[in-house]
């Protein structure tokens, strides 16, 4: 193509199937794709002129159609060596994209070699389609476009640490309801979130220091449902942040309040917006329930129902014999099916796949839980029907709705006819959570918070009806800092959960099992501290990012600690140092000085050891 332009309901056909590079999509000058016109192509590459390039003014660009009439499932935004391509917003207009609808379809950004791409322009952004789209950066590139990324379909996954354009004169992060983004184990900064689509973290072998969400915030108080497991949410705004149902794992606090207000509605909904598997032709579970702490309490509902409408008159909703109410049957042997949540519904069909829950007064829950089916639920079936994005609701008069908890991306698991999570799905706190509260910021609780480790150089308080409930699934934990207020702490499980004193909570304290050990600074002084590595995943390489040491009262004791000599006995060791117990190998300025720098961008990689025959 060479200075093109696509115009209103004008579809072009980009001949371009050939791979090698050996043809270019855009050879000179620009495409303009105006309002209603549509570019099917199935890669935009070779652009060795430096003036090619694809303005936006309303139209977008797809992938092509394959000879027999299907979508291709690979695209690359820019493909080969050398490519270039400057993709440019207009003014209120977006780059927009739109994802294939097959199994493991997805649009690459940039794709492998030595390319540059160049996203600008006073417009924004925009996603559609089911498929997936990964947005990274390769060498040169820029992503530098000026207005609002609006997700509108499907998963969005993060391949580059703070990707999207954000500051100052840069737009939000608009998510939609039937989309999610995929941090995928990088961070994300945003001016602000908004939309109802969730947002997951599809690796979680780098965990939540790795993937984290800041959000910058500057238009005062917000809100924030989305459940964010195996990631960090970070809040450094001046504002209130409220979390009206779910928190996120791991929750920091820099500046300004966070209000975890309680969680007690009359009538609650679990409502499913799509399904694992691409191809499934249905969505289905065999169980749900709510629970208040162990309390199964779905039998204390006053009324169950779910929606009957039918935007696309299909055939039927759901088989006769695997209706909605086989979801509250208690018989993991049966199942509840619906044809309005795959992927391929429509808008609303998706938004009528719900299941109400109904008391008489409003009922405290602290999880809820689902159990998956008889089949369809392997991890590699592409027609799995699993649920991976749904959202729990709550109302005071059945009318009015607010989201509690929001979950996108959502893998699940490989058994049939077992509960998804061992502990259920936390709405009042973490899963093996997080909370670092920094000074001069504050979090207030008034509803059982679920926590099993609080670094708090702020404030923390336990308001009436609040409390820690902490040791969940028989984990260790650790609560540093004061506590304050007239709530209480809980401890569960088995195991052991130490708590720094002194503290000044008024409200009851209760051990349900396992310990829980009050200790003062006193009890916990030393002169030197030994972290061994007993067995590593790898057998060869080691790595961190940070290792951290509190006192009592929840402050960092081994920062800015300087490298000493591997192999130096305690006694001869110099006050402020570290040093590793043998020469192991190391990364280019990867020493074990990096655990103490207070920084996740820099690391400890030690090569050359076996972990499990050597420690380290």
């Amino acid at each position: 193509i060479s200075n093109a332009t696509v115009n209103a309901a004008a579809t072009h056909m980009a001949p371009n199937t050939d791979t090698s590079g050996a043809n270019r999509t855009t050879r000179y000058n620009a495409v303009y794709l105006h309002e209603g016109g549509h570019l099917h192509t199935r890669y935009i590459h070779r652009n060795d002129d430096p003036l090619s390039s694809v303005i936006f003014d309303g139209g977008k660009l797809s992938v092509m159609r394959t000879s027999d009439g299907k979508y291709d499932s690979r695209s690359m935004f820019v493909s080969y060596q050398n490519g270039m391509l400057t993709a440019e917003a207009l003014p209120d207009r977006d780059i927009w994209l739109e994802v294939s609808p097959v199994h493991n379809a997805y649009m690459s950004l940039i794709g492998s070699g030595n390319v540059k791409v160049t996203l600008q322009g006073e417009g924004g952004f925009r996603k559609e389609g089911i498929g997936h789209l990964l947005m990274n950066k390769v060498g040169t590139t820029v992503v530098d476009y000026h207005g609002d990324t609006k997700l509108n379909y499907g998963i969005t996954r993060i391949g580059y640490a703070d990707v999207i354009p954000h500051g100052e004169g840069y737009g939000d992060l608009v998510i939609g309801q039937h989309a999610a983004v995929d941090l995928y184990g990088y961070p994300l900064t945003v001016n602000r979130l908004v939309g109802l689509g969730g947002i997951g973290n599809g690796r979680t072998d780098r965990g939540a220091d790795f993937s984290s969400l800041r959000v910058l915030n500057i238009d005062g108080d917000w809100s924030f449902a989305r459940a964010l497991p195996a990631a960090t949410l970070i809040k450094d705004d001046p504002n209130t942040l409220t979390l009206p149902g779910s928190v996120p794992d791991s929750l920091r606090v820099k500046a300004g309040a966070v209000a975890l207000p309680p969680v007690a509605y009359r009538h609650y909904r679990f409502k499913v917006e799509n399904t694992f598997g691409a191809d499934a032709n249905s969505m289905q579970i065999a169980e749900f329930k709510l629970l208040d702490g162990e309390t199964d309490v779905t039998g204390a509902r006053s009324g169950f129902s779910w929606s009957t409408e039918n935007p696309s008159n299909a055939a039927r909703l759901y088989p006769d014999n695997e209706a909605p109410g086989k979801a509250v049957d208690g018989d993991l042997t049966t199942k509840y099916l619906d044809f309005r949540a795959r992927p391929l519904s429509s808008d609303a069909d998706r938004d009528n796949v719900w299941l109400q829950f109904d008391f008489e007064q409003p009922q405290q829950v602290t999880h809820y839980n689902w159990a998956t089916a008889n089949d369809k639920a392997g991890l590699n079936e592409t027609d799995n029907r699993n649920p991976s994005s749904w959202r729990i609701l709550g109302s005071d008069d059945g009318e009015t709705w607010t989201d509690l908890s929001i979950y996108g991306a959502y893998s699940g698991t490989n058994s049939l006819r077992s509960w998804t999570e061992p502990l259920g799905f936390p709405l009042t706190g973490t899963r093996h959570g997080f909370l670092k509260v920094e000074a001069g910021a504050s979090v207030t609780i008034d509803r059982p918070f679920y926590l099993d480790y609080l670094d708090n150089a702020g404030t923390v308080t336990l308001g009436d009806a609040g409390s820690i409930v902490c040791g969940q699934g028989d984990a260790p934990g650790l609560l540093c800092g004061t506590l304050e207020g007239t709530g209480g702490l809980t401890k569960i499980g088995e195991g052991r959960v130490a708590v720094a004193v002194p503290n000044s909570y008024a409200g009851p304290t209760r051990v349900k099992g396992g310990t829980l050990a009050f200790q003062t600074r006193a009890e916990g002084e030393w002169e030197w501290f030994r972290f061994t590595v007993k067995k590593n995943h790898s057998q060869s390489i080691m790595q961190l990012s940070e290792l951290y040491l509190y006192d009592a009262m929840g402050a960092r004791i081994n920062g800015g600690l300087t490298l000493g000599t591997a192999g130096t006995a305690p006694l001869d060791m110099a006050p402020g140092t570290c040093c590793q117990g043998g020469a192991y190998a190391t990364g280019n300025n990867e020493t074990l000085e990096k655990l103490f720098d207070d920084s996740q961008t820099t690391k400890l990689c030690s090569t050359g050891f076996n972990a499990d025959e050597n420690d380290a």
